[in-house]
């Protein structure tokens, strides 16, 4: 009941806060609904964007994928973000033991619990967004196992690399799932 009684506390607090602005800005329509369920009128929902200049298809670079020393027949699903245990990493390292030999997952980021696994490669956070894009457009599939995210940019940029997404099927992702580029999966933990 400690959890419920820090919830109610936590939704009180974000109420008496958030009626004192002029607007609340929400990145997704579920985050825009958890402003409007706390009583508020007072909340706009404005979609993330995507540097289409720098996230696109042509970022794709086979040498990528040779620089990480993978046989040109590897399945290579990425995660990119951080390293922290509510991105349920553990999830995609199970993932990709029970997908085969034929997958590899390359997590790239930075934080204290970075994934582990015989097919897992961890590479470094990198500020640099063209690196990003290079990766996000050189995966065969972008995965994401984090069930508490407000809207989740890395999949969006993913997609704009042309890049499908495998994301949980909640919160800011239901934004982004479309059955085709982008699938959710019910159940990611």
């Amino acid at each position: 009941w400690l959890g419920t009684i820090t919830a109610a506390a936590a939704r009180v607090y974000l109420r008496r806060l958030l009626r004192n602005f002029d607007a609340v800005f929400a990145a997704s329509r579920w985050m825009f609904d958890e402003v409007r369920d706390l009583g508020l009128d007072n909340a706009v929902h404005q979609p993330l964007g995507v540097d289409l200049q720098q996230f696109n298809p042509s970022r794709r670079d086979p040498a990528w994928r040779r620089a990480l020393g993978l046989a040109p027949g590897k399945i290579v699903l990425l995660y990119v973000g951080r390293f922290a245990r509510e991105k349920n990493l553990p999830v995609l390292v199970d993932m990709v033991d029970r997908l085969g030999d034929d997958y590899v997952l390359v997590a790239k980021g930075a934080g204290p619990a970075p994934p582990h696994g015989a097919r897992v490669i961890v590479l470094p956070y990198d500020a640099d967004p063209m690196a990003v894009a290079t990766a996000l457009a050189s995966a065969d599939i972008f995965v994401h196992a984090g069930t508490m995210e407000t809207f989740g940019l890395a999949p969006l940029e993913a997609l704009a690399c042309g890049t499908p997404a495998v994301v949980p099927a909640c919160g800011g992702f239901l934004d982004l799932i479309d059955g085709r580029s982008a699938i959710g999966v019910d159940h990611a933990t």
